[in-house]
C-alpha cells in the first residue's frame, strides 16, 4: 500500500506541515497520524533533508511540475528504510507525497548486485571480476611500461579435509584462509576465490622482488593453525607467481 502524507507551505516553502497521513504511511513510517497532524516535516523527520524531500517539496510547490524522487534510504523516524516518493501539488496549494518503503526490493537488487561480482562463500571477488580487473591491468601496465604479477594459490590436499571432517569443516577453512589472505594485503591488491580451494591474486606494478615478498606473507598466514572445535588443522599452500611481460602478454 502506498503512504500518503499531504503538506501546506509555511515559511515561504522552507517547511511542510503535515495536513492529513495516511494508515498507510502509519504503518510505513512506524508513527501514528495523531503525532505528524500540524507539526513541520523538519520536526517530525529531521533526517529526510538528507534524502532531498524537504527541496523536492518546494520545487513542486513552486513551480507545480510533478517530480519522483529515486529510491533513497532514510533513518529518520521509527522504520528506517528505503523509500520511494512521488510529489504531487493540488489545485488548493497543498502538495501531496506518495511514499513506498522499498527497502526489501533495494536490499534484493543489491544482493544480486553483490553476488555478480563476489564469490557467495568467502566474499572475495569472483572469478568474473578477477579476469575482467585483470585484462584492465594488462592494458594498463602496456601503456606504462610497468609489471604485474599473478599468483595462483591451491590449499595442499584440501579434498582429504573435505573426505575426513565433512564440507562444512572445509568450508569453515576456506573462508578463515581466505580472512587470513585478505588481512594482509594491501587495497590495490586483487584477490579472488577462482572455485574450490583455488586462490588467486593480481599484484599491479609489482616486480618479481615484490611479488615473491606477497608470497611469503601468504605463506606464513596460512601455516597458522586453524582452530575449529574441537579440530586443529593446519592446511599448506603452493603458490605459483606469473610475471608480465616475462611470463605472457595476455590474459590466458
Amino acid at each position: 500500500p502506498n503512504g500518503v502524507a499531504v503538506y501546506r507551505a509555511v515559511d515561504g516553502g522552507d517547511d511542510f506541515v503535515f495536513v492529513e497521513f495516511n494508515r498507510a504511511g502509519e504503518q510505513i513510517e512506524g508513527i501514528k497520524a495523531d503525532c505528524v497532524v500540524g507539526r513541520c516535516l523538519s520536526e517530525v523527520f529531521p533526517g529526510l533533508a538528507e534524502v532531498g524531500l524537504v527541496e523536492a517539496l518546494q520545487r513542486v510547490w513552486l513551480t507545480g511540475r510533478s517530480e519522483r524522487l529515486s529510491p533513497a534510504y532514510c533513518e529518520s523516524g521509527p522504520c528506517s528504510g528505503w523509500r520511494e516518493n512521488w510529489i504531487y501539488r493540488v489545485p488548493s496549494g497543498e502538495v501531496v507525497a506518495v511514499f513506498q518503503d522499498v527497502t526489501e526490493r533495494i536490499q534484493a537488487e543489491q544482493r544480486v548486485e553483490y553476488l555478480t561480482i563476489h564469490d557467495s562463500l568467502t566474499g572475495l571477488y569472483n572469478r568474473s571480476l578477477f579476469l575482467d580487473r585483470l585484462q584492465s591491468a594488462l592494458l594498463s601496465a602496456r601503456r606504462k611500461s610497468e609489471m604485474v604479477a599473478v599468483l595462483f594459490i591451491d590449499l595442499d590436499r584440501f579434498k582429504e579435509v573435505n573426505d575426513s571432517q565433512g564440507h562444512t569443516v572445509g568450508d569453515d577453512v576456506l573462508r578463515t584462509v581466505a580472512k587470513r589472505f585478505s588481512a594482509v594485503l594491501r587495497s590495490d591488491e586483487l584477490l579472488a576465490r577462482l572455485g574450490g580451494d583455488e586462490f588467486v591474486l593480481l599484484l599491479p606494478d609489482t616486480d618479481p622482488t615484490g611479488a615473491t615478498w606477497v608470497a611469503e606473507k601468504l605463506l606464513q598466514v596460512a601455516l597458522q593453525p586453524i582452530q575449529l572445535e574441537p579440530h586443529e588443522l593446519t592446511v599448506t599452500p603452493s603458490i605459483g607467481i606469473a610475471l608480465y611481460p616475462k611470463d605472457g602478454v595476455d590474459l590466458d
